[in-house]
């Protein structure tokens, strides 16, 4: 079986079957802890958020923030910018905070890539 997901943000229905719901049950005290799995990653961290995102808010890419390793972790909160940075779809071009983002990206890549 499924269950009917609504996506708040576009209104599209997602089918999520019941085998993934039982996954991250079974796993999300350890394996799916995005915080446990963020406090122990031993590489370099991009983290870029929407001010306003309004699906996914703020405070929890603060949260990812504080649990990565501070020497490691590049946070960057975006200005005024949506979930998807104050582009829409169909794509008719770069919004300004979509601009920064991929600058930070490039500049972050630039740094840890080689």
């Amino acid at each position: 079986g499924y269950r009917e997901v609504l996506n708040s943000r576009t209104g599209q229905v997602f089918r999520m079957g019941i085998a993934m719901f039982q996954d991250v049950e079974k796993h999300a005290k350890n394996s799916l802890n995005i915080l446990i799995a963020v406090q122990y990653l031993e590489r370099p961290l991009l983290i870029l958020h929407g001010q306003s995102d309004e699906t996914v808010p703020a405070f929890e890419a603060e949260q990812l923030n504080i649990f990565g390793n501070p020497a490691m972790t590049d946070f960057r909160l975006i200005p005024q910018a949506s979930h998807t940075f104050n582009s829409t779809h169909p794509f008719s071009g770069p919004s300004e905070a979509l601009n920064l983002s991929l600058s930070a990206t490039s500049s972050f890549f630039h740094s840890h890539l080689q």
